[in-house]
């Protein structure tokens, strides 16, 4: 232990002659007026405000050009700018929290939040930014709020303060820019022994502040998970063959860069996927669609993960495509009566359904043929629209009042290109025995 410092140890067990010792070798007391300087500006704490290693903040309120919010003070407030957190996305809801509002409070006036200043102690605040695509972007900060001189947090203000500043000058202990802020008693934005000095003078009553009391506040990170947003599945056509890709953006409120993001497909009948089922083996930012993918919608489960950091792994989201996945050429997607119907009856009409809007295309047939014999019935032209009607997606075969014998077996085949889409592409027809159907017995 060096000379100053055994005297500092002295003089923190009794007061006496060694705080004169301590005063000649630290240098001359701090005079009231400068401390009375340094309490100048906001109503409760000193400047600067220091920001130990949030990204998106300047490091202190003293820090003037350079990317980053800037802490803006005001009597006992400080305001920090989220377009600087949320830099590429569009946030149109934005709330805030703190964990300790007899600490800090915190309020919101888009795009800022305002920090209340309000005792000693350590809250956390939330910041949550609701994009334009309701998204979810979560920031965490801690603001430590210290009484001006209370070095080791105990609440109060003695010689073990001064002793604390005192050692770390002695050894060079490397400070947080938060700790060096919290050791600067004369507010000269350097440690040194003047400042043990300064604060023994506080101590003993030399010297006074001009408020009744003075804070000393630190921001500092809490490492969050990533996130996604803006997210989105694309494709040139929802059709088989095509690819179709995972877009989003990647967020992460600390920088740290995105890692092995974990991306897995599914398909699905309902489109808000709560039936979907996964396609194994699918784990690629894109997905070729496959015929099994036909009638369904395709999703992708995006899992966010950061290359590095506390929290690497963020809340796995949910993309859903806008559209079913269709074949290249129109396909039934239902049909009235079912395949293998029993007791259906004969004058009823017979309807079927396209997954997509298609014409009748002329010289093609639509024919009745009995099963057994497999013999042609009744025939149609599919553009014989006085028995075939065409509307948008649904066919219908009306008229059949009478010409459908009972308790017989029909199956219904449909010439190969006797519908076909806006783009020409056709319908490949319905072979025999394809679609069943018997009639049933008179009433």
């Amino acid at each position: 232990m060096n000379n100053y410092l055994r005297k500092m140890a002295v003089f923190s067990r009794s007061k006496g002659p060694s705080l004169l010792l301590c005063t000649a070798v630290l240098g001359t007391t701090l005079s009231f007026s400068t401390m009375a300087e340094a309490a100048s500006g906001p109503s409760n704490y000193f400047l600067p405000v220091v920001n130990n290693d949030m990204q998106w903040v300047k490091p202190s309120s003293n820090y003037g050009p350079g990317s980053g919010s800037e802490i803006i003070t005001s009597d006992s407030s400080i305001k920090l700018d989220t377009t600087k957190l949320f830099t590429q996305a569009t946030v149109v809801i934005l709330s805030a929290s703190s964990s300790d509002a007899n600490v800090a409070s915190v309020n919101v006036q888009l795009p800022y939040i305002d920090i209340e200043i309000l005792a000693a102690g350590t809250t956390e605040i939330k910041i949550e930014g609701v994009t334009t695509g309701n998204e979810k972007l979560i920031e965490h900060f801690r603001v430590t709020v210290d009484r001006f001189a209370d070095t080791n947090r105990d609440g109060m203000v003695t010689s073990a303060d001064a002793l604390l500043i005192a050692r770390a000058v002695d050894r060079n202990t490397v400070l947080t820019p938060g700790e060096a802020n919290l050791f600067d008693i004369n507010r000269d934005g350097a440690v040194t022994a003047a400042d043990a000095t300064a604060l023994m003078n506080l101590y003993t009553g030399k010297t006074a502040l001009n408020s009744t009391e003075k804070y000393i506040v630190t921001l500092s990170s809490i490492d969050d998970a990533p996130a996604v947003y803006n997210t989105s599945l694309s494709a040139d056509s929802w059709a088989p063959g095509e690819t179709a890709t995972a877009q989003y953006s990647y967020f992460d409120a600390e920088n740290h860069p995105e890692g092995n993001t974990r991306i897995k497909w599914f398909r699905g009948t309902l489109a808000d996927g709560s039936d979907r089922t996964e396609i194994n083996g699918e784990m690629a930012h894109v997905y070729s669609l496959q015929l099994a993918d036909v009638n369904h919608y395709v999703f992708a489960e995006v899992t966010p993960v950061a290359a590095s950091g506390d929290l690497l792994t963020g809340q796995t989201v949910l993309i859903k495509s806008d559209s079913i996945v269709m074949s290249a050429n129109p396909i039934i997607v239902s049909r009235t009566p079912e395949n293998e119907s029993v007791n259906v009856n004969r004058n009823n009409d017979i309807v079927f359904t396209f997954d997509r809007e298609v014409t009748a295309v002329p010289g093609k047939l639509i024919q009745f043929y009995y099963v057994g014999p497999n013999s042609p019935g009744l025939n149609y032209l599919a553009n014989d629209t006085s028995n075939i009607e065409v509307n948008g997606k649904t066919v219908t075969i009306k008229n059949l009042t009478g010409k459908l014998p009972w308790e017989t077996q029909f199956s219904l085949v449909i010439s190969a290109g006797a519908f076909e889409d806006a783009s020409g592409n056709e319908f490949a027809g319905i072979a025999f025995s394809e679609w069943v159907f018997t009639t049933g017995v008179p009433d």
